[in-house]
């Protein structure tokens, strides 16, 4: 249930997203924030940031790089659209080494957060109703944390990596950053309909200076459809054993 709730990683199976139109929780309207739009203009690139040449493939496994870190806190807003209707879902997700994760989201209206929490050793997920459910951590590799919403911005851009064959790059700003826009076309999976809107295009925001993905967000025809946004990076800071042990342990 939170993988459907939360960021939608499990959507991206083959070359499209798909959006299934049914809220979880009353929508919401779109927070200012979530408006910075991208403005396309010169941006002076660092060499030893992006490389001699500039090329989506490459930008995007630098990024990966970056991200393969063990310690890693950023906030999230995911923003899904449906037509008028818009749900907005915001929260943190924190990593630290030997698969501890925790993952907290607030979806649209609803009154309470969704919990996803791993110590490395048993995963408990919590839904609105505030029912847990707790079982032994069953992946050693980790893709189970994925599934749960906790891979971060990594499992979007490995998702994307394999449609970067027509990719256009270009440099702007979202709102003051400076940022690297990949663009690139999706092919619609003609199995996938029952009235679902399937994205024709993905947008990817890297901060210019670091690589860090700001945004990843999906078009389908022109529209808006899914939009995540990675807020406040911290990649790499080691945590006290204090905070880990408050971030990574459920306590009901």
């Amino acid at each position: 249930m939170l993988t459907r709730l939360l960021l939608l990683a499990t959507a991206i199976l083959g070359s499209a997203v798909i959006f299934t139109g049914a809220w979880p929780v009353p929508a919401a309207s779109f927070h200012e924030a979530a408006e910075v739009r991208f403005v396309a203009q010169p941006i002076a690139l660092d060499p030893d940031v992006v490389g001699a040449g500039v090329d989506a493939r490459e930008l995007i496994d630098k990024s990966l790089a970056k991200l393969d870190a063990p310690w890693l806190t950023t906030k999230i807003r995911q923003t899904t659209a449906n037509g008028d209707s818009r749900c907005i879902s915001e929260g943190y997700l924190h990593r630290a080494p030997n698969h501890c994760a925790r993952l907290e989201m607030k979806i649209g209206a609803a009154k309470a957060p969704l919990l996803a929490v791993c110590d490395g050793y048993v995963v408990a997920q919590v839904s609105d109703d505030g029912k847990p459910l707790v079982a032994p951590l069953s992946d050693p590799k980790g893709a189970e944390l994925e599934k749960l919403g906790c891979g971060g911005p990594a499992v979007f851009l490995r998702a994307v990596k394999r449609h970067l064959d027509d990719a256009r790059l270009q440099t702007g700003k979202l709102g003051e950053q400076a940022v690297i826009q990949i663009e690139t076309s999706l092919t619609p999976d003609p199995k996938r309909g029952n009235g679902r809107v399937a994205a024709t295009a993905c947008q990817i925001f890297l901060d210019a200076a670091t690589l860090w993905p700001s945004r990843v967000e999906w078009t389908g025809n022109g529209h808006p459809i899914l939009r995540v946004e990675f807020l406040e990076p911290t990649v790499g800071r080691e945590m006290s054993v204090e905070e880990c042990s408050r971030l990574f342990s459920y306590r009901p």
